[in-house]
């Protein structure tokens, strides 16, 4: 429960939005005020406007399905649209689109329906512009979510934007002294095969912050570990010399090693 009030309560440090198999369903890792990092189901809708000059009547049954609504103040890309059209906002599951509904497709297909716009925005560029960096749970929401059955499932519109600094990648970094010391590095992985030896090399960099005793320090410095897997060699060899391979690999064609930038 505490967990669950750390989502619906508190601002959420937004580090990954992950695109899942089933469409429209996202996960965000997020770090909470309480030092927790955890995952969030995020559900986007497909969201999309059509643009209906003419006569609006003939798709009222299609409107009533589909639940779309009048966007009077909404402004789509382009200046070529017919003064005075209506503009509808339609929202359907992200499922039901990708499955080639009928009586959807039938909709879009439709002679009244001149123009549709966002058909094709992805699911989390609509959680990225929603969520951002930093957001939290609209009061109007939590409560809702708090009482509901079942696991958390978070939509765009329950969230709103949080002023804080902690979207700041290097803020999440763990300080020397804080009781989740270990929990967010930036890290970054390589890995790679010679075609030609099968030799493969596997490297792990993060930044890390520098301690001086008990003193805190901003300063950074790196950290790499470093793995190479040599399918020809035999237990007792010795490892390869990995300053001649990286400046081997550095050189330019003339065999000068290269500046570093």
């Amino acid at each position: 429960k505490s967990s669950t009030r750390s989502l619906t309560r508190g601002a959420w440090r937004v580090l990954e939005v992950r695109e899942t198999e089933t469409p429209g369903r996202l996960q965000a890792f997020v770090v909470t005020d309480d030092g927790l990092l955890q995952r969030a189901a995020l559900k986007v809708d497909k969201t999309f406007y059509v643009d209906v000059p003419g006569d609006e009547e003939s798709l009222r049954t299609e409107f009533d399905k589909l639940e779309a609504r009048r966007v009077p103040r909404c402004t789509p890309p382009g200046g070529d649209r017919t003064p005075g059209a209506p503009l509808y906002e339609v929202r359907v599951d992200e499922g039901r689109y990708a499955s080639n509904d009928a009586e959807l497709a039938s909709f879009l297909s439709h002679p009244a329906v001149e123009a549709c716009y966002e058909l094709r925005t992805p699911s989390w560029f609509r959680a990225l512009v929603g969520a951002g960096g930093s957001c939290r749970a609209r009061r109007s929401a939590a409560q809702r979510l708090e009482e509901a059955k079942g696991p958390l499932q978070f939509q765009p519109e329950d969230l709103e934007l949080a002023a804080t600094d902690a979207s700041d990648a290097v803020a999440l970094l763990p300080r020397p002294g804080d009781a989740a010391r270990h929990l967010v590095r930036v890290a970054y992985l390589y890995h790679g095969r010679c075609a030609r030896t099968g030799r493969g090399v596997v490297a792990l960099a993060f930044l890390d912050r520098r301690e001086r005793g008990a003193e805190e320090t901003d300063e950074l410095t790196p950290a790499l570990t470093l793995c190479v897997a040599d399918p020809k060699m035999r237990k007792g060899d010795r490892p390869p010399a990995l300053r001649r391979l990286y400046e081997a690999a550095t050189s330019d064609v003339e065999g000068r090693p290269r500046r570093a930038t």
